[in-house]
Formats: C-alpha cells, structure tokens, sequence
C-alpha cells in the first residue's frame, strides 16, 4: 500500500526509447489529457499512431485520454513549435526548441533528430536535471547531455558527448 501511495503521488512514468543503437531512460511527471491541442498533427512512427503539437508528442490511451509521451526521433512533421529558433551547428541548419532539434526534410517537413554533439542554445530544456558525471556537472535531458559554457556575459548550454 505505501508503494502505491507512493508512486500515485509522484506519478512517475518510466520510458525507456530505443533508437539505433542508443536506450534512453526518460523519467518526467505523468500528464494526460481529455483532448487533444486543436492544431495537433496526426503523425505514423513504426506502424503507429501519434500526436505532435508545440513540441510535445502524445499517444491515444484507453478511455480516450492522450498521455504525453517523450520525443520521437525520427518523426517527419509539418508545423515547427512556434517559438523554434535557428542554429547552425557545424554548418547544418536546425531549428530549436525546448529540447527537440528539427532538420528541414524536403520542402515542407521536418524531421525531428538527435541534438547535435556541439549545438549551442540559450535556455535548457524545461525538463533538464543537472547531474555529475566524472567530477563535471551537466544537465541531462531524454539521454542528452548539455554543458553549461560562458562567452563574456552570455550563458550558452552546449550539447556534449559524455
């Protein structure tokens, strides 16, 4: 009863994604919703079915509820997160958002992939933890690791190969 309680109260959810060669261990707090964002796109991954809006990633769940879900890298959409920005990253373009890295795919797609090992952004992801790794701290988000970096008086977050 108390590991009930427990887990109830924190509602942790535990995804483990595997991409490549690469697991990711994801743990963030459990949200559901009773409908989905009106401008939320229909997106297939793997034989299934999912939906992508401002970032986020949900699927359908029994009950007609939508869990949000982590990241699918690999995904094509059409509609980038309104407050993407661009970065260029060892002269690729990308568009940034909270996290997600988002390469053009043609002319009218997106394909949402790895961060790039030394992309620089301003803010973290909202859902980073910092940790420490080998006597060094670094934010670790969804199975990627950012480095805080100083230039002057900017603060950049820098993704690292740990």
């Amino acid at each position: 009863m108390i590991m009930r309680i427990s887990i109830s109260l924190l509602s942790f959810l535990f995804i483990s994604i595997f991409h490549h060669t690469n697991a990711y261990q994801y743990c963030r707090m459990k949200q559901e919703l009773k409908e989905l964002p009106k401008k939320a796109e229909t997106v297939a991954f793997r034989g299934r079915k999912y939906y992508f809006c401002d970032g986020v990633f949900y699927k359908k769940k029994p009950g007609d509820t939508y869990e949000e879900i982590a990241t699918l890298i690999g995904v094509h959409i059409k509609n980038l997160p309104e407050n993407c920005s661009r970065i260029n990253v060892n002269g690729d373009g990308y568009f940034y958002d909270n996290g997600v890295f988002y390469m053009p795919h043609g002319k009218k797609n997106f394909e949402i992939v790895n961060p790039p090992i030394n992309a620089q952004v301003r803010e973290l992801p909202n859902r980073a933890r910092e940790i420490e790794f080998k006597g060094e701290k670094y934010f670790e988000h969804q199975g990627s690791f950012y480095q805080k970096v100083r230039e002057g008086k900017t603060v950049l977050f820098v993704v690292v190969d740990v």
